[in-house]
Protein backbone atom coordinates (compact mmCIF):
# COMPACT_ATOMS: atom_id res chain seq x y z
CA UNK A 1 0.00 0.00 0.00
CA UNK A 2 2.84 2.37 0.87
CA UNK A 3 4.56 1.59 -2.43
CA UNK A 4 1.35 2.23 -4.39
CA UNK A 5 0.92 5.56 -2.60
CA UNK A 6 4.51 6.57 -3.48
CA UNK A 7 3.95 5.58 -7.15
CA UNK A 8 0.77 7.67 -7.24
CA UNK A 9 2.64 10.61 -5.72
CA UNK A 10 5.38 10.38 -8.37
CA UNK A 11 2.76 10.19 -11.13
CA UNK A 12 1.05 13.35 -9.84
CA UNK A 13 4.42 15.12 -9.62
CA UNK A 14 5.26 14.10 -13.19
CA UNK A 15 1.92 15.42 -14.48
CA UNK A 16 2.43 18.68 -12.58
CA UNK A 17 5.94 19.05 -14.01
CA UNK A 18 4.68 18.40 -17.54
CA UNK A 19 1.96 21.02 -17.09
CA UNK A 20 4.53 23.53 -15.81
CA UNK A 21 6.85 22.85 -18.75
CA UNK A 22 3.94 23.31 -21.18
CA UNK A 23 3.00 26.61 -19.53
CA UNK A 24 6.63 27.80 -19.73
CA UNK A 25 6.80 26.94 -23.44
CA UNK A 26 3.57 28.82 -24.11
CA UNK A 27 4.91 31.88 -22.30
CA UNK A 28 8.12 31.75 -24.34
CA UNK A 29 6.09 31.61 -27.55
CA UNK A 30 4.02 34.59 -26.43
CA UNK A 31 7.14 36.60 -25.55
CA UNK A 32 8.64 35.83 -28.95
CA UNK A 33 5.44 37.12 -30.60
CA UNK A 34 5.77 40.36 -28.60
CA UNK A 35 9.39 40.74 -29.75
CA UNK A 36 8.36 40.16 -33.36
CA UNK A 37 5.54 42.68 -33.16
CA UNK A 38 7.84 45.32 -31.68
CA UNK A 39 10.52 44.45 -34.29
CA UNK A 40 13.19 43.11 -31.93
CA UNK A 41 13.39 39.98 -34.06
CA UNK A 42 12.31 39.32 -37.64
CA UNK A 43 9.67 36.79 -38.66
CA UNK A 44 12.54 34.42 -39.42
CA UNK A 45 13.91 34.83 -35.88
CA UNK A 46 16.87 37.07 -36.73
CA UNK A 47 17.78 39.63 -34.05
CA UNK A 48 17.42 43.22 -35.31
CA UNK A 49 19.39 46.30 -34.26
CA UNK A 50 16.71 46.98 -31.63
CA UNK A 51 17.15 43.42 -30.45
CA UNK A 52 20.91 43.79 -30.10
CA UNK A 53 20.38 46.85 -27.97
CA UNK A 54 17.77 45.11 -25.81
CA UNK A 55 20.14 42.18 -25.22
CA UNK A 56 22.36 44.48 -23.16
CA UNK A 57 19.61 45.83 -20.88
CA UNK A 58 18.63 43.72 -17.88
CA UNK A 59 15.95 45.54 -15.91
CA UNK A 60 12.27 44.71 -15.57
CA UNK A 61 11.17 47.35 -18.10
CA UNK A 62 14.02 46.72 -20.53
CA UNK A 63 11.87 47.12 -23.65
CA UNK A 64 10.51 50.45 -22.40
CA UNK A 65 14.03 51.84 -21.92
CA UNK A 66 15.07 50.63 -25.38
CA UNK A 67 11.99 52.18 -27.00
CA UNK A 68 12.71 55.48 -25.23
CA UNK A 69 16.30 55.44 -26.38
CA UNK A 70 15.32 54.81 -29.99
CA UNK A 71 12.70 57.58 -29.85
CA UNK A 72 15.47 60.03 -28.91
CA UNK A 73 14.44 60.67 -25.31
CA UNK A 74 18.07 60.98 -24.21
CA UNK A 75 19.68 62.54 -27.27
CA UNK A 76 19.56 66.20 -26.21
CA UNK A 77 19.07 65.73 -22.48
CA UNK A 78 21.87 66.99 -20.19
CA UNK A 79 23.59 64.45 -17.93
CA UNK A 80 21.52 65.22 -14.82
CA UNK A 81 18.28 65.02 -16.81
CA UNK A 82 19.18 61.56 -18.15
CA UNK A 83 19.73 60.35 -14.58
CA UNK A 84 16.41 61.83 -13.46
CA UNK A 85 14.51 60.22 -16.33
CA UNK A 86 16.08 56.78 -15.91
CA UNK A 87 15.39 56.81 -12.17
CA UNK A 88 11.72 56.21 -13.01
CA UNK A 89 12.68 52.76 -14.31
CA UNK A 90 14.61 51.84 -11.15
CA UNK A 91 12.70 53.20 -8.16
CA UNK A 92 10.14 51.01 -6.40
CA UNK A 93 9.52 52.98 -3.20
CA UNK A 94 7.02 55.81 -3.23
CA UNK A 95 8.14 59.31 -2.30
CA UNK A 96 5.35 61.59 -1.02
CA UNK A 97 7.33 64.76 -1.78
CA UNK A 98 6.43 67.10 -4.64
CA UNK A 99 8.79 66.32 -7.53
CA UNK A 100 10.09 69.52 -9.16
CA UNK A 101 11.54 67.78 -12.24
CA UNK A 102 8.16 66.33 -13.30
CA UNK A 103 7.03 69.56 -14.90
CA UNK A 104 10.37 70.45 -16.48
CA UNK A 105 10.84 66.95 -17.96
CA UNK A 106 7.21 66.42 -18.91
CA UNK A 107 8.09 65.73 -22.58
CA UNK A 108 10.50 62.94 -21.61
CA UNK A 109 7.90 61.52 -19.22
CA UNK A 110 5.32 61.67 -22.04
CA UNK A 111 7.65 59.58 -24.21
CA UNK A 112 8.13 57.11 -21.35
CA UNK A 113 4.36 56.80 -20.87
CA UNK A 114 3.89 56.28 -24.62
CA UNK A 115 6.56 53.56 -24.68
CA UNK A 116 5.07 51.81 -21.65
CA UNK A 117 1.66 51.79 -23.35
CA UNK A 118 3.10 50.38 -26.60
CA UNK A 119 4.91 47.54 -24.83
CA UNK A 120 1.93 46.87 -22.57
CA UNK A 121 -0.46 46.72 -25.55
CA UNK A 122 1.70 44.08 -27.24
CA UNK A 123 1.87 42.05 -24.02
CA UNK A 124 -1.91 42.25 -23.63
CA UNK A 125 -2.43 41.18 -27.24
CA UNK A 126 -0.44 37.98 -26.70
CA UNK A 127 -1.77 37.16 -23.25
CA UNK A 128 1.21 38.18 -21.12
CA UNK A 129 -0.63 40.96 -19.30
CA UNK A 130 -4.20 41.79 -18.39
CA UNK A 131 -5.72 44.93 -19.97
CA UNK A 132 -5.29 48.20 -18.04
CA UNK A 133 -2.43 46.89 -15.91
CA UNK A 134 0.45 48.98 -17.28
CA UNK A 135 2.89 49.91 -14.53
CA UNK A 136 2.68 53.48 -13.27
CA UNK A 137 5.66 55.80 -13.68
CA UNK A 138 7.42 56.31 -10.35
CA UNK A 139 9.00 59.77 -10.33
CA UNK A 140 9.96 59.58 -6.64
CA UNK A 141 13.73 60.02 -7.09
CA UNK A 142 13.90 62.34 -10.07
CA UNK A 143 14.84 65.36 -7.97
CA UNK A 144 17.35 63.44 -5.84
CA UNK A 145 19.29 61.99 -8.77
CA UNK A 146 19.12 65.27 -10.69
CA UNK A 147 20.71 67.05 -7.71
CA UNK A 148 23.31 64.30 -7.25
CA UNK A 149 24.40 64.30 -10.89
CA UNK A 150 24.54 68.10 -10.77
CA UNK A 151 27.21 67.88 -8.07
CA UNK A 152 25.27 68.01 -4.78
CA UNK A 153 26.69 66.33 -1.67
CA UNK A 154 25.10 63.18 -0.26
CA UNK A 155 23.99 64.86 2.97
CA UNK A 156 22.37 67.61 0.92
CA UNK A 157 20.22 65.26 -1.14
CA UNK A 158 19.26 63.19 1.92
CA UNK A 159 18.01 66.38 3.59
CA UNK A 160 15.72 66.93 0.59
CA UNK A 161 14.10 63.48 0.75
CA UNK A 162 11.95 61.40 3.10
CA UNK A 163 13.57 58.20 1.81
CA UNK A 164 16.08 56.23 3.88
CA UNK A 165 19.74 56.76 3.01
CA UNK A 166 20.16 53.02 2.32
CA UNK A 167 17.26 53.10 -0.17
CA UNK A 168 18.82 56.04 -1.99
CA UNK A 169 22.19 54.29 -2.21
CA UNK A 170 20.64 51.06 -3.52
CA UNK A 171 18.87 53.00 -6.28
CA UNK A 172 22.10 54.78 -7.20
CA UNK A 173 23.98 51.50 -7.46
CA UNK A 174 21.25 49.90 -9.55
CA UNK A 175 21.30 53.01 -11.73
CA UNK A 176 25.05 52.63 -12.27
CA UNK A 177 24.45 49.06 -13.48
CA UNK A 178 21.73 50.23 -15.89
CA UNK A 179 23.99 53.00 -17.24
CA UNK A 180 26.77 50.50 -17.96
CA UNK A 181 24.27 48.29 -19.79
CA UNK A 182 23.02 51.23 -21.86
CA UNK A 183 26.60 52.21 -22.65
CA UNK A 184 27.23 48.69 -23.97
CA UNK A 185 23.93 48.79 -25.85
CA UNK A 186 24.79 52.08 -27.54
CA UNK A 187 28.16 50.63 -28.53
CA UNK A 188 26.43 47.50 -29.90
CA UNK A 189 24.37 49.60 -32.33
CA UNK A 190 27.25 51.92 -33.20
CA UNK A 191 25.83 55.09 -31.61
CA UNK A 192 29.01 56.78 -30.35
CA UNK A 193 27.23 59.93 -29.14
CA UNK A 194 24.86 57.98 -26.89
CA UNK A 195 27.70 55.79 -25.67
CA UNK A 196 29.60 58.92 -24.57
CA UNK A 197 26.43 60.37 -23.04
CA UNK A 198 25.92 57.34 -20.81
CA UNK A 199 29.62 57.35 -19.87
CA UNK A 200 29.22 60.96 -18.75
CA UNK A 201 26.14 60.12 -16.66
CA UNK A 202 28.03 57.21 -15.07
CA UNK A 203 30.91 59.54 -14.16
CA UNK A 204 28.49 61.99 -12.53
CA UNK A 205 26.66 59.18 -10.72
CA UNK A 206 29.51 56.98 -9.42
CA UNK A 207 31.20 59.15 -6.83
CA UNK A 208 31.31 59.87 -3.12
CA UNK A 209 29.75 58.02 -0.19
CA UNK A 210 27.23 55.88 -2.12
CA UNK A 211 30.03 54.22 -4.07
CA UNK A 212 32.55 53.85 -1.28
CA UNK A 213 34.13 50.38 -1.46
CA UNK A 214 33.92 50.04 2.33
CA UNK A 215 30.19 50.79 2.45
CA UNK A 216 27.89 47.88 3.23
CA UNK A 217 24.26 48.40 2.17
Amino acid sequence: AALQAEIAKLQRKNKSGAAGAHSFKEELKARLRVLRKLKYVTEEGTITIKGRLACEVEISDDLVVVEMLLKGAFNKAPVADVAAILSCQIVEEKNPSVIKQEERLREELRIMKECKEEVSAAEVEFGLRQPDTADAINTGMMDILHMWCSGAEFGEICAQSDMFEGSIIRVMRRMSELLKQLELGAAAIGDKDLEEKFKAVTAAMCRGVPFSSSLYV
